[in-house]
């Protein structure tokens, strides 16, 4: 009995310690998204904000890594999707995912995702200076080494008409990156048609796709890429 006293003491007090250098790293604002919309003007009219863009053309200001997030939800159903693993090991850390998402992107549980997203990327935009524009990601499905895509261990996929289509609703402030794995059977015709119609990079994530970049069977993909004009 005091032996399990003791155990359950050291334990409480491990447990506070941990609690105590934990407070310390929680952030200040939380970790939920309250959703106050527009950047309230205060901050929007900051000296530091506005000294970042001091002697900068905006139009020559692109931020180049903004990722989609679709579900499957919309007008194109097969252009996007979250794979939350329902059913397996990793279902509770991907739903847990899904729902930071949402909340970071101000999406209610209700709303059609795949819309709502692209319209906060669209109001978000808006507010930066004219001029400003945003690289949209697409991300290819997981291939397997006949270049087959195994949607069920892909865990987010966005098309490439898809990813074209959420850039082209607002061309003023969107362009696009294509995703293409190279182990499809058709990469290099894929690399050729999102280039024709106007991608402005390529997107890979290996450890999400599959990817072995060092393989011989790159090597075409790597030559078409290298013809691509830098502009």
């Amino acid at each position: 009995m005091v032996s399990s006293r003791r155990r359950f003491l050291f334990s409480a007090a491990g447990l506070g310690l941990a609690g105590l250098g934990a407070w310390h790293l929680w952030p200040e604002q939380g970790l939920l998204n309250p959703c106050l919309g527009e950047l309230p003007p205060q901050l929007a009219g900051h000296p530091l904000v506005r000294e970042a863009f001091d002697g900068l053309d905006p139009a020559q200001v692109w931020d180049t890594h903004v990722h989609l997030l679709g579900v499957g939800d919309g007008d194109d159903a097969a252009g996007a999707a979250f794979n939350d693993g329902h059913g397996s090991w990793r279902w509770a850390f991907s739903a847990a995912q899904r729902w930071f998402f949402l909340n970071a992107s101000c999406i209610s549980g209700d709303a059609p995702v795949d819309r709502a997203y692209i319209a906060g990327l669209r109001g978000l935009a808006a507010a930066l200076p004219a001029g400003n524009k945003l690289l949209l990601l697409a991300l290819d499905a997981w291939h397997d080494e006949n270049g087959n895509a195994l949607p069920d261990r892909t865990h987010l996929f966005i098309g490439n008409d898809y990813c074209m289509a959420a850039a082209r609703s607002a061309p003023q402030r969107f362009e696009w990156a294509a995703s293409v794995h190279p182990y499809r059977n058709d990469a290099l015709a894929e690399l050729a048609r999102v280039n024709y119609t106007g991608t402005r990079a390529l997107k890979w994530l290996r450890s999400e796709q599959g990817i072995d970049s060092s393989l011989c069977r790159c090597d075409c993909f790597y030559q078409e890429l290298a013809s691509w004009p830098l502009s």
